[in-house]
């Protein structure tokens, strides 16, 4: 004898993910990169480029004039991410190829 036993799952509507706004004020470009990274402030700004532990790889600071370029050449494949040094909600996440 075989006792099969049968489930139904009722999904009402669709759940997802909500796409990202980048209401930072900071535009990073090309992203992802493997040599160089271009950013831009809508303010003067001190920043920090982190990895995923947290721990401070470079230091920079934006103007809201020029375009600031970063090398990521000598980084490692992974995310980074791009913070304010005041600890501000500020910050960009970066891909580097």
């Amino acid at each position: 004898c075989k006792n099969d036993t049968v489930y139904f799952l009722k999904i009402n509507g669709c759940q997802g993910v909500e796409e990202f706004e980048n209401n930072s004020g900071i535009n990073v470009y090309p992203n992802p990169s493997n040599g160089s990274i271009y950013i831009t402030a809508d303010k003067n700004v001190n920043m920090k480029l982190i990895n995923e532990l947290g721990q401070v790889i470079k230091t920079f600071e934006l103007n809201a004039i020029n375009t600031h370029t970063v090398h990521v050449s000598d980084l490692d494949k992974g995310i980074y991410f791009i913070i304010d040094d005041q600890k501000v909600i500020r910050a960009q996440k970066i891909i580097v190829e």
